[in-house]
C-alpha cells in the first residue's frame, strides 16, 4: 500500500475508532462543570473552560501513568479561570478538595 499523500488520505486509509458514548459525567467532570457555571465560564465557547472539562473527563476515565500531569494541567486551567473571574485561591482549594481521590496526591 502506497503512503498517503495528505492527511485526509491518511485518515481515510486508517479505520477510525469510535469513542464509546459515556452514560453520565464522572465526579471530576461534574465538579469542573459546577465550577465553570459558578464562574460563568462556558465549556463550549471558552477554550480554557473546554480544556478543564476535557482534563476532568480524562481523569474520570483513568489517566493511567499520566494522572499527575493531567491533574497539574487541570489545576493550572482552573487557577487561570479563577484568577480571570476574580475568584480566590481559597475557593480553588475548596474546589480541589472536592475532587475525586485520583486528584488528591499529584506531587512528584
Amino acid at each position: 500500500m502506497a503512503a498517503p499523500k495528505n492527511i485526509k488520505a491518511a485518515k481515510a486509509a486508517s479505520p477510525a475508532k469510535a469513542a464509546a458514548p459515556r452514560s453520565r459525567a464522572g465526579a471530576n467532570e461534574s465538579a469542573v462543570r459546577a465550577t465553570l457555571k459558578r464562574l460563568e465560564v462556558s465549556p463550549t465557547t471558552d477554550a480554557v473552560g473546554r480544556l478543564a472539562v476535557t482534563l476532568a473527563i480524562t481523569l474520570d476515565e483513568g489517566a493511567g501513568m499520566t494522572i499527575a500531569a493531567v491533574s497539574r494541567e487541570l489545576r493550572a486551567a482552573l487557577s487561570q479561570l479563577e484568577a480571570r473571574s476574580g475568584g480566590s485561591e481559597d475557593e480553588l482549594d475548596i474546589f480541589l478538595a472536592g475532587l475525586s481521590p485520583s486528584m488528591v496526591n499529584t506531587e512528584d
